[in-house]
């Protein structure tokens, strides 16, 4: 079995310490690494709420300022192993990455966890790293992030919504349009809002303005985001959201999923001098 040492005590000798009212995510991470320390080192760690003699503590008593986010602490005094974040799911990646770091733990896929069982690692005793992260939200829409919570949460991903996970960033949303000027407000007295498309080439006419919604063949469209009405439309919209949650620290505003981009004359002009349909 895998041999880790920590502090110079084996960890056969220590406690996973959760506080007296864990956070559902703090408890997450104590069964996590209660479970990867027996399958890779042959231990049964016990969890506790109080100190021991050398404790794993999870979960910060005060918060860190140099922490951001989810970021989080691994550090050691002379007896203890401290993995927290200044929130929950701060903590839990602070257990992810103990065991990546020192159990060569790997969670490749979401059928494809790794758990290793030789080897040897040492943490010293007064050492210290902290890991923020770039970007307050993560989100990679992989299917397996989505169908196995476990595996998206080990990830990073932060469009979570489960409180065992930590509960990640959910107002963030994608596909906004018809959120911030929707077409059953304004497509029937305005259809210059929304996007003018060709469906057998503009060379050949016929150009339809697309609702979000339409039939089956083709489908949805876009905004014109030339449109200054749209853009004040939209304005609005979003600001309004800000003020009505004043806790949100990001906002979305993305297409529609889809290429029925508008190609009207003034979308167009723009499109060519951008190089790209990412110009409108």
């Amino acid at each position: 079995m895998k041999k880790l040492v920590i502090c110079g005590v084996k960890i056969a000798d220590f406690t996973v310490v959760i506080p007296a009212n864990p956070a559902p995510a703090e408890v997450t991470a104590a069964e996590f690494l209660k479970r990867i320390a027996e399958e890779s080192c042959g231990v049964k760690l016990p969890v506790s709420d109080a100190m021991t003699a050398h404790s794993i503590v999870l979960g910060s008593r005060e918060t860190d300022p140099r922490i951001k986010w989810d970021g989080f602490r691994i550090a050691t005094d002379e007896n203890h192993l401290y993995l927290h974040g200044n929130i929950a799911r701060g903590t839990l990646y602070a257990a992810y990455d103990f065991a990546e770091k020192y159990l060569d733990y790997h969670y490749y896929a979401d059928d494809c966890e790794v758990i290793s069982t030789d080897g040897e690692s040492d943490i010293p005793a007064n050492s210290e790293t902290i890991d923020n992260p770039v970007y307050e939200m993560r989100r990679h829409s992989w299917i397996g992030n989505y169908e196995h919570t476990d595996y998206g949460s080990f990830n990073r991903n932060t469009d979570i919504s489960d409180e065992k996970y930590g509960r990640g960033i959910r107002n963030a949303g994608c596909h906004t349009f018809n959120k911030y000027c929707p077409d059953h407000v304004y497509y029937d007295e305005h259809p210059e809002y929304f996007s003018l498309y060709y469906p057998d080439g503009k060379e050949n006419g016929n150009g339809v303005r697309l609702r979000f919604t339409n039939d089956a063949k083709l489908m949805g469209g876009q905004l014109c985001l030339t449109n200054p009405d749209v853009l004040r439309i939209v304005t609005e919209n979003l600001l309004k959201d800000l003020r009505e949650h004043p806790d949100w620290h990001i906002i979305d505003f993305s297409q529609n999923d889809n290429t029925r981009y508008c190609q009207c004359d003034r979308c167009a002009a723009v499109d060519e001098e951008e190089g790209s349909h990412a110009g409108t």
